[in-house]
């Protein structure tokens, strides 16, 4: 019963967590848009023959790399890549994991994250891809958000993918707010499969 409880303690830590994944993901996106227009405009002023006034609604950070310094040769090496996808419209559709694998001289996909967005620009759906055994890119759990018909964040629902077709439910969020739509209370909702019978405590 002991690990059970520790098991539950660790899962509702980890829902937790996913739960503010949607939150984290719209930072993350924001962080880094910033700090691209930042460079963007740094670049203006380098290279001001050209016209880049209009580079941020035309342009997207692709990647970002990653490298380690080799303190014994003073040189670089690449640790890992973030990629970033985009559709039509600029929206941030997700982004491609990798790692460099110094014996092929090569980035490898090692996960991926897709976002989905509905009508008002607001993210829906986080779907988390993990590399297999096969070193194939497989669905392994996804994060969903609802909104009240104000544009409010109502509930987010965490499940993973137990097998082919079978998706648990992990947990769900509900968001609480007053009338002045400031965020009041989030109840914590965590789904837990019953006790076998004859289990001690």
């Amino acid at each position: 019963m002991k690990n059970f409880t520790l098991l539950l303690v660790m899962f509702v830590i980890n829902i937790a967590a996913h739960g503010q994944e949607l939150q984290n993901l719209i930072l993350k996106h924001k962080n880094v848009q910033e700090q691209f227009s930042a460079g963007l405009k740094q670049s203006n002023r380098l290279l001001l023959p050209f016209d880049l006034k209009s580079a941020l609604a035309t342009q997207t950070l692709d990647s970002v790399v990653y490298q380690l310094l080799n303190a014994g040769t003073d040189s670089w090496k690449n640790d890992s890549k973030d990629e970033y996808l985009y559709d039509a419209e600029l929206r941030n559709t997700g982004w491609i994991g990798k790692e460099w694998v110094d014996s092929i001289s090569m980035w490898k996909v090692v996960d991926q994250l897709n976002i989905g967005y509905n009508e008002n620009d607001q993210i829906i759906l986080l779907e988390s891809y993990d590399v297999n055994e096969s070193g194939e890119l497989v669905l392994t759990n996804k994060t969903e958000a609802f909104y009240s018909a104000t544009g409010l964040l109502d509930s987010v629902l965490h499940s993973w993918k137990e097998a082919e077709d079978i998706w648990t439910s992990g947990g769900k969020q509900t968001y609480h707010y007053d009338e002045s739509n400031r965020l009041t209370q989030m109840d914590l909702t965590v789904v837990s499969e019953p006790e076998e019978e004859g289990e001690e405590e």
